[in-house]
């Protein structure tokens, strides 16, 4: 019997109005739900669960449900964002600063650049559109080249703002067995280094297309951003095996809401102010991390 004893039926939106028979992945949306335990009822390790009803708030919540419907047999994935979860900084005004320097961009090109990335950082972006003209300006690159390229910015420039909080959390996460996974909407050639300073194994983010070595100016789409995120996330937890619900997810951008409300382990890190709002309404912890020699 144990946990698979229980049936409950969850209710209604947050305060359980609508009548609605939600499943447990429901929960992440509301800050408060409305639990209806089926009639018999069994014990669960030391205790026991009566039988009726009983309202649980915020991550309580999360945590009374999962114990009680979801497979905990399941792998559990850490998924991380790399914009100041990881690093510290924000890796694309670092890039935008470094083709400025090399002489790769006008002052147009690097004031628009700018602009957009004003707009990324209040969460009103809107990404497809951004990502199509960006990559379509590379049409035609050498990947190696532009791989090496990278290599060099990234030890120059980004390595030494990872953050230490973030190396201990990837460590805990892999001493636990858990599947490791950067999860950004950055591309697969701006991430692998990052990717291989913390050998995490799996990476999800925007594909940028080649054929034959050259990058032919399109990706694949929608890009790892907001709902398209979400979307990559949950193709990769389905052929892994992976257990959202059990999850974690470490983000600083509002943006990511959906994936945040997707998993059952939300982690707040250094966030927007959007996402700092919408964490004290939900509850949840706050975090601040910062790289070894802080350049805030």
């Amino acid at each position: 019997m144990g946990r698979r004893a229980f049936e409950p039926a969850l209710r209604g939106g947050p305060s359980g109005r609508n009548g609605r028979d939600r499943t447990a992945c429901d929960l992440f949306s509301g800050s408060r739900v409305r639990v209806v335990v089926a009639a018999k009822w069994e014990p669960v390790g030391a205790g026991h669960f009566p039988r009726g009803i009983e309202h649980v708030d915020g991550p309580p919540a999360r945590k009374y449900i999962s114990f009680l419907v979801n497979d905990t047999s399941s792998p559990v994935a850490a998924f991380f964002d790399v914009d100041r979860t990881l690093i510290e900084i924000n890796s694309g005004r670092a890039w935008i600063e470094h083709q400025w320097r090399t002489g790769q961009i006008s002052i147009f090109e690097a004031t628009r650049s700018v602009w957009w990335l004003s707009k990324y950082w209040l969460s009103i972006l809107a990404f497809d559109e951004v990502t199509t003209k960006v990559v379509q300006g590379y049409a035609g690159t050498n990947v190696a080249e532009l791989e090496a390229e990278i290599r060099r910015w990234f030890d120059e420039n980004i390595a030494q703002t990872i953050c230490k909080e973030a190396r201990i959390a990837v460590e805990k996460h892999r001493a636990q067995g858990h599947i490791l996974v950067i999860l950004t909407s950055g591309s697969q050639f701006s991430t692998r280094p990052l990717q291989q300073a913390l050998e995490i194994d799996h990476l999800v983010c925007t594909e940028v297309e080649q054929a034959d070595g050259i990058l032919t100016g399109d990706y694949r789409r929608p890009a790892a951003y907001g709902e398209g995120k979400l979307r990559w996330a949950r193709e990769f937890a389905e052929r892994q095996g992976v257990n959202l619900a059990h999850s974690f997810f470490y983000t600083d951008s509002y943006s990511d809401r959906p994936m945040l409300d997707a998993v059952g382990e939300p982690r707040v890190i250094n966030p927007d102010p959007r996402l700092r709002r919408y964490a004290i309404v939900r509850d949840w912890e706050i975090r601040t991390w910062r790289a070894e020699n802080n350049i805030s």
